[in-house]
C-alpha cells in the first residue's frame, strides 16, 4: 500500500511538472503583478506559474503539519477511558 501511494504522488508530482513546463514554453510573454499601487518585476508567465505552484505545493505540506497535533493514545490508555466511563454513567433512568 505504501509503495502504491508514493507511485501516485510521484506521477501527480510529474503530471503538474509536465503541465507548467507545456505551459511556460507557450506563454513566454512578459507580466507583472499588479495591486492597486505596487507592481512586481516583470517575469515570464512560466516562471511566475512554476514560483506559485512551488509556494502551493509548499503550504498545502506545511498546513495539515500546523492542524494536526492529534495525542496519541495507547490501547492501555483507551481501555482506562472506557472504565472510568462506564462507572461514572450511573443515571437512574437507564439502570432500571
Amino acid at each position: 500500500m505504501n509503495t502504491t501511494k508514493n507511485i501516485i504522488v510521484a506521477l501527480v508530482f510529474a503530471f503538474w511538472i509536465v503541465l507548467v513546463a507545456t505551459f511556460s514554453i507557450q506563454n513566454i510573454e512578459l507580466v507583472s503583478l499588479k495591486f492597486f499601487f505596487l507592481e512586481s518585476v516583470k517575469i515570464p508567465v512560466g516562471v511566475f506559474l512554476s514560483i506559485m505552484l512551488g509556494l502551493g505545493f509548499m503550504i498545502g505540506v506545511i498546513v495539515p503539519l500546523l492542524f494536526s497535533r492529534k495525542k496519541k493514545v495507547t490501547k492501555k490508555q483507551n481501555r482506562k477511558r472506557f472504565v472510568r466511563e462506564e462507572e461514572t454513567e450511573s443515571d437512574p433512568l437507564f439502570d432500571w
